[in-house]
């Protein structure tokens, strides 16, 4: 079955760091973009999975 693909908005809030843990964790999704309005200098670590 081909992963369903996610891009998730407001990825580093504390809620978009949860839903961006649980797709890299999900074998049934694929992340492919995370998008945040806010600059930072910080990058968004991923789950190993």
């Amino acid at each position: 079955m081909t992963p369903i693909r996610v891009a998730v908005n407001g990825a580093a809030g504390r809620m978009g760091q949860e839903v961006v843990k649980a797709v890299c964790l999900d074998h049934d999704t694929q992340l492919v973009g995370a998008i945040e309005s806010r600059v930072s200098d910080e990058y968004l670590a991923l789950p190993d999975g």
